[in-house]
């Protein structure tokens, strides 16, 4: 009989985004800036490590993943009071979303829903989100052709477009 293997997952203190660079560089539609804070504070959530200290590919992370409004509020100062809103417009933005992809390798335009599920709890003030399988392997930590950065550092952005231009140069530090 063969043992099943139990991955222990280690998440970084601080909230981290990884994903690809062909998704930095994706369309992400009529997101606002709070609704874009929101889908990075999940994204965030999927990293981790395992007890070697190895990134987790993505059959192995888990796809549901929960936001409270007392989480989001902490990690971008904001007020607590108007997180429930932003949640609740964030889950329906959410589900309706989808990203546009560029492949030019393959001289395609790929349309990936962001997440099969999208829950607001209005009594906890939580959403939960469950990625699709298409996503994943654009938010899974891979060593190379990767963006990560700390979600404290776009914390005090006002506007989406500031922080995509942070990703941007996220994007091209290593090379100057």
């Amino acid at each position: 009989m063969k043992k099943a293997s139990v991955t222990r997952i280690y998440n970084s203190k601080t909230p981290k985004t990884y994903k690809n660079k062909k998704l930095n560089n994706a369309n992400f539609g009529n997101f606002t800036h709070n609704d874009y804070q929101v889908f990075l504070h999940l994204v965030s959530k999927l990293g981790g490590v395992d007890e070697f200290g190895k990134y987790l590919q993505p059959e192995e992370l888990e796809r549901e993943h929960i936001l409270s409004a007392k989480e989001f509020s902490e990690v971008f100062n904001t007020d607590l009071s108007n997180c429930y809103r932003f949640l609740h417009k964030a889950c329906k933005k959410l589900m309706k979303t989808s990203i546009i992809l560029e492949k030019p390798e393959l001289s395609e335009v790929w349309e990936i829903n962001v997440c099969s599920t999208a829950k607001y709890n209005s009594n906890q003030g939580t959403i939960t989100i469950q990625f699709t399988d298409s996503i994943m392997p654009y938010l899974a930590q891979v060593r190379e052709r990767f963006v990560l950065y700390n979600l404290k550092e776009i914390a005090n952005f006002g506007s989406l477009y500031t922080t995509r231009l942070y990703e941007l140069i996220q994007e091209f530090k290593e090379t100057g």
